[in-house]
């Protein structure tokens, strides 16, 4: 073979950016190790338990974490061909002049010129390249195509099947290469395979990868690629092309070990809080002295959570269904041997709201670890309090005087309190998901299934956590397609769902849980339903692959008797553009507020919500009572405007009161108001 472990060194992968270094590199072999050791501390230190018995189970066999580590490793295989190591001779990769004058001519000739590095992207031509290697080492056609296709697309795109159908690329020598440069490609995974101590894979004749395990296994290598090309922890081992070196890649690769468990430890991939077992109710709520009624169902529920599944909560406000799903969802991980949680809710506000309360449920849960939580929504960056968790982070690396194994906690004695932080790297466009927890709005959840670049790093993300979503009956028929098919995913990538809603249709209810069972692989035909007599709202519905469950569900005692009146236009249009307020609304709106009571004016415009707020403001009477809440506010004023809202109609304290409602108020806002925010009035118009 004419080419070897020292000369394989020549083939670059990164260039410096830096202006000190003009002339440094980084050979291919040492990024195809860099990011194979990342993926391998990620498998050890990372993954849950279920994640990594998915992989074994699909490969058929005990310990993939060195396989895995090959397959991420090899994603860059295509860098070794003529398109991207010989891009133009320009002088921003003068490291391929140092090339030319190594080898025989014969080794890089491409008869009429070098072809742009775009007609062969290097992840398509490893798409190619790669399978013909694995096959040689037991993998079988299927799976070595397979594993050919998901490292491929590590940019964000699958190479698609017409272009895979075409094959244009396999018989062009302009883009591959010759010979020369096929046993280069084979001999540079030969070296990382040795170099992880691969001698020989034993596949399981009968494995198979299952589309969520490709995807699973693709979002895995593609972060592991971002952290692996961080130049901050892998810098260019060749300072200087021009002149000789040497490079022991043993060395190297004890080297960048290190260097991975420092990069993932920063970035706060590391120590994360383990669930070593479940939890009881009291437990996780202990300001909760007597459950109630949907609650206690729940714990019962709890006891048959054997595999995974999709709950279905339909119960009115006030019976506690959020602390039964944040319940339900440890149970689920616990159990499955799973990791974090994503609160998907409707709006802005009400993830903002939720925030705060899972950010108390899981410093409560926790006794050891680092407990990462991220806020996903459009604004999340402004957030003050998601500003102050992402400042502790910072905080704690600065102040970290253990080293590389620091741990976030506070200690004393033998007691440890675990530190509920952000960190920056998670904040960034398309990883938020990756973090352990998070709390956001239901579309970056959605993201996942439609077809955007990266979208199998968002599916990883998802992979194996239990997602909650909120207020399922809000949304419209397009957000309710799109949910079907991500409760498809979220089945097939392992993932309990549990559903929250005030009320929902039967109908829409049983598409919901099809659409999951679909996922699980499930034919229709195969259910059957297991309820009680009385399957009646309110009720909780669980499910798991062919059986659907229902409990009926006793709500609490408290009886409330609701006055509801029809009234007239409360605008009325003076003139083109001029709308004022009718005056008989007003005189009965004092009426019924004089001797005190909150009231909700939900307008279904800004528009009109700032017409009623601005006549009012005129009246004495109103002056110094009304509020307005609309999502055109600037962030800030926004934010400011919902906590001051919360905090004066929110939940009443241990005691059953709220010592900072007002006697006498009238806000006047939006539908965002509307959904899932617990706030209470006495009169709603």
């Amino acid at each position: 073979m004419l080419f070897n472990k020292d000369s394989i060194l020549k083939f670059w992968a990164k260039t410096s950016k830096e202006e000190n270094l003009p002339n440094a590199f980084h050979p291919l072999i040492c990024h195809l190790i860099d990011v194979a050791v990342v993926t391998h501390k990620m498998w050890q230190e990372v993954l849950p338990k279920a994640t990594k018995e998915r992989i074994n189970q699909a490969f058929g066999i005990e310990d993939g974490g060195k396989l895995v580590a090959l397959i991420a490793g090899l994603h860059d295989l295509g860098k070794c061909s003529p398109p991207f190591q010989l891009r133009g001779n320009n002088e921003k990769h003068k490291v391929t002049f140092k090339f030319l004058r190594i080898y025989e001519k014969t080794c890089f000739e491409v008869e009429g010129g070098v072809p742009p590095a775009m007609d062969a992207p290097h992840g398509f031509v490893t798409t190619i390249e790669l399978p013909e290697i694995l096959e040689s080492y037991g993998f079988s056609q299927k799976i070595a195509e397979q594993i050919g296709i998901l490292i491929g697309g590590h940019h964000g795109i699958f190479p698609n099947s017409d272009w895979r159908k075409n094959n244009a690329l396999k018989a062009n020598e302009k883009n591959l290469g010759n010979e020369h440069w096929k046993n280069a490609r084979r001999e540079l995974a030969e070296t990382l395979a040795e170099l992880l101590n691969i001698e020989t894979l034993q596949i399981n004749e009968n494995a198979k990868l299952d589309n969520g395990t490709i995807m699973i296994l693709a979002g895995l290598v593609s972060v592991a690629d971002w952290i692996g090309s961080d130049t901050q922890f892998f810098d260019c081992a060749i300072k200087d092309f021009n002149e000789d070196f040497e490079l022991n890649l043993g060395e190297y690769l004890n080297h960048a070990e290190d260097k991975a468990e420092t990069a993932l430890e920063q970035l706060g991939w590391l120590n994360w809080a383990e669930i070593e077992k479940p939890k009881e109710f009291h437990e996780l709520f202990p300001k909760i002295k007597k459950p109630r009624g949907l609650q206690t169902e729940a714990i019962e529920i709890a006891k048959d959570l054997k595999s995974q599944g999709i709950v279905v909560i339909e119960s009115p406000m006030g019976e506690g269904k959020t602390e039964a799903a944040m319940f339900l969802a440890d149970t689920f991980n616990a159990v499955l041997g799973q990791r974090g949680i994503y609160f998907a809710l409707p709006t802005q506000a009400t993830s903002n709201q939720m925030f705060g309360r899972v950010e108390e449920f899981l410093s409560n849960r926790f006794e050891k670890g680092n407990i990462h939580i991220q806020l996903q929504h459009g604004h999340s960056s402004l957030s003050a309090e998601f500003e102050t968790l992402k400042e502790g982070f910072k905080e704690i690396r600065k102040n970290d005087s253990k080293g590389i194994h620091g741990i976030y906690e506070e200690c004393s004695g033998d007691t440890c309190v675990p530190h509920v932080v952000a960190a920056e790297w998670f904040t960034y466009r398309k990883r938020g998901l990756l973090a352990p927890f998070g709390v956001g709005t239901i579309d970056q959840a959605l993201m996942a299934v439609l077809q955007t670049k990266h979208v199998f790093v968002r599916l990883f993300g998802l992979a194996h956590k239990t997602i909650i979503i909120d207020e399922v009956h809000a949304y419209d028929a397009y957000m309710s397609t799109l949910l079907e098919r991500l409760l498809e995913w979220l089945a097939a990538l392992g993932s309990p769902v549990i559903l929250l809603s005030a009320t929902l249709p039967k109908s829409r209810r049983d598409a919901l849980i099809k659409a999951y069972q679909k996922g699980l692989g499930k034919e229709a035909e195969t259910r059957t339903l297991v309820s009680v007599p009385d399957d009646k709202y309110p009720r909780i519905s669980y499910a798991t692959d062919s059986t659907i469950k229902v409990r009926h569900i006793k709500t609490s005692a408290k009886k409330q008797t609701l006055h509801i009146e029809k009234i007239d236009e409360i605008l009325v249009k003076e003139s083109e553009n001029s709308y004022n307020i009718d005056e008989s609304f007003v005189q009965k709106l004092k009426e019924k507020i004089k001797d005190g009571g909150c009231v909700a004016i939900i307008c279904n415009t800004v528009g009109r919500s700032q017409e009623i707020y601005e006549r009012l403001f005129k009246d004495k009477f109103f002056a110094d009572k009304i509020d307005l809440l609309h999502s055109r506010f600037r962030f800030c004023d926004r934010e400011t405007r919902e906590k001051r809202v919360l905090g004066r109609f929110g939940k009443p304290d241990e005691n059953g009161e709220n010592p900072n409602r007002p006697k006498c108020a009238v806000l006047i806002a939006t539908q965002i108001i509307e959904q899932s925010l617990d706030i209470d009035f006495d009169l709603m118009i």
